[in-house]
């Protein structure tokens, strides 16, 4: 009885033995084969997408605002109380338009004087060179008739500036942005009656950094929107030779028309400007990473199917994705699962078409 239970516990040894040594089968219970389809089944799986080197214009994009052509504060140039006004704020204008008005006061009487004087000066030197052509008159008094000629010729053409100055006229087609003189004020010269903006045209205005001024040039087309979402076309006109002190950038102005007057001055724009053709990939900007070092870039899967990391520089951007440069012609990108893998790990790439399949 304990022999035969003995002999039953050594063949229970025997047989857990023989299950653990893992020899069920003949030969390893894994074999190349079955250890490459394990580590296969380890290795990260990641969607990716062929894109191909395309051509593509370089922009230069900054942030400015709409200003008036010009704006011009007129000034009294003669002083006198004021008897006429014909403009108010919001007034348009056209050229040669009488805003306001000074009194004459005694001016019509000061002009009559000097008209006599002047008459009065040339009888006398009428006189003196009759005079002179009978040896009846000396030279000099004949050239101090002259002079006195001229005085009086001076005097008058004086006043009669002084009258014109009464009338504060529009310097150009435009409106009235402020009219600071009022009915009955005594003006002295150079006090503010009107300020006149010129918005039949616009410009747009903006600081461009200082690598990219030297990519543009006078009289080439920039692509103006404005924060409404308005698009407009307009020429370069005006790029500044010194820079900003504080930013290092550099001014710039572009012609913008307004014949419609819709566009006003202060809207804040995005100004366009293209610089060239260069050579790029066109992507989706979530395909962009940060590097550990900090640079821009983006995770690629090259021909022994191992992820790399490209570094890319900014082209331009655009509605539906941004156009890159420093990749290769032909490149498989990855479009998911790049946050989830280090460069010069091996990877299943597994194309977009045949993951949506």
């Amino acid at each position: 009885m304990k022999t035969s239970k003995a002999i039953a516990i050594g063949i229970v040894i025997a047989l857990v033995v023989w299950i653990g040594s893992g020899y069920v089968i003949k030969g390893s219970s894994a074999t190349p084969a079955t250890q490459a389809q394990q580590e296969r089944e380890t290795l990260m799986k990641v969607r990716v997408r062929n894109f191909d080197r395309e051509s593509v214009t370089s922009v230069v994009f900054v942030q400015g605002q709409l200003e008036p052509w010009r704006s011009v504060t007129l000034r009294a140039e003669t002083s006198g109380t004021v008897d006429e006004i014909n403009v108010d704020r919001g007034t348009r204008v056209s050229k040669g338009d009488v805003l306001a008005h000074i009194s004459l006061d005694d001016r019509k009487i000061r002009l009559a004087r000097a008209e006599a004087q002047l008459a009065q000066s040339k009888a006398d030197l009428e006189a003196a060179e009759r005079l002179f052509k009978k040896k009846m008159q000396s030279e000099n008094n004949v050239r101090a008739a002259k002079a006195t000629v001229a005085v009086a010729d001076a005097e008058l053409a004086a006043i009669k500036l002084d009258i014109e100055r009464t009338s504060i006229r529009a310097p150009f087609d435009g409106v009235v942005e402020d009219r600071p003189a009022e009915l009955g004020v005594l003006m002295e010269r150079g006090d503010s009656v009107t300020t006149v903006v010129d918005d039949t045209r616009l410009k747009a205005t903006a600081q461009v950094p200082q690598q990219s001024i030297g990519s543009l040039s006078i009289g080439q087309t920039v692509t103006v929107t404005l924060i409404t979402g308005e698009q407009v076309e307009g020429r370069l006109t005006f790029i500044s030779r010194l820079a900003d002190e504080g930013t290092r950038s550099y001014r710039i102005e572009v012609e913008v028309p307004n014949a419609g007057l819709e566009l006003v001055s202060g809207l804040s724009a995005v100004l366009e400007m293209p610089t060239g053709q260069s050579d790029g990939h066109f992507m989706s900007p979530s395909l962009l990473i940060l590097h550990d070092d900090g640079r821009l870039g983006v995770m690629a899967v090259d021909e022994a199917d191992k992820a790399a990391f490209y570094p890319v520089a900014l082209i331009r951007s655009e509605n539906g994705g941004v156009w890159v440069s420093g990749l290769p012609d032909n490149v498989r990108l990855i479009t998911f699962g790049q946050g989830f893998i280090q460069a010069g790990e091996q990877v299943i790439p597994v194309n977009e078409d045949q993951a949506e399949s």
